[in-house]
């Protein structure tokens, strides 16, 4: 979407890829095919935006995600942990992590939390006043079922 600012066009408005028609349908969709591939932490943001605003996404990027879910494993840890904490920061955190399990990213972080989210044992986690605290707990509910040891493991691998 785009409105023009220059004087001659001023208010001028573009809608290429019908964005606006999305937005009323409540829609997420890719720009293009290889959008995902171009930069896998995409398809975390489509999972956050879905989440965030009660939104569906598109069969084609649904399929887009599943030809370049394996880019996932080319981001750093950093920036792995980073868009995770973005979501864990969310209120519906559990349904962005739903998405994640649906189409199969959380096998490329790590292959024991390929599962569902826990956050409807915790629904108090609204009214903790810290986002840090709310995501500790998130993060716990999480990974508990995987060994000590491999939380160490995965912990030690996203600080490195």
């Amino acid at each position: 979407l785009a409105i023009r600012m220059d004087n001659g066009n001023f208010g001028d408005f573009f809608d290429d890829v019908q964005g606006l028609n999305d937005l009323q349908n409540g829609v997420v969709r890719i720009l293009h095919p290889s959008s995902f591939r171009d930069d896998p932490t995409r398809i975390f943001r489509a999972a956050r935006y879905a989440g965030k605003l009660d939104f569906i996404v598109s069969d084609d990027t649904i399929n887009a995600i599943h030809l370049a879910k394996d880019g996932i494993k080319n981001l750093s840890a950093h920036r792995t942990l980073h868009e995770l904490n973005l979501i864990m920061d969310e209120e519906n955190a559990e349904v962005e992590v739903e998405l994640l399990r649906e189409w199969e990213i959380l096998k490329s972080i790590h292959p024991m939390i390929n599962r569902r989210f826990i956050n409807r044992c915790s629904p108090n986690l609204v009214d903790v006043n810290i986002k840090y605290e709310a995501r500790l707990i998130k993060w716990a509910l999480w990974l508990m079922v995987l060994p000590v040891e491999k939380i160490k493991q995965q912990c030690n691998d996203y600080n490195n």
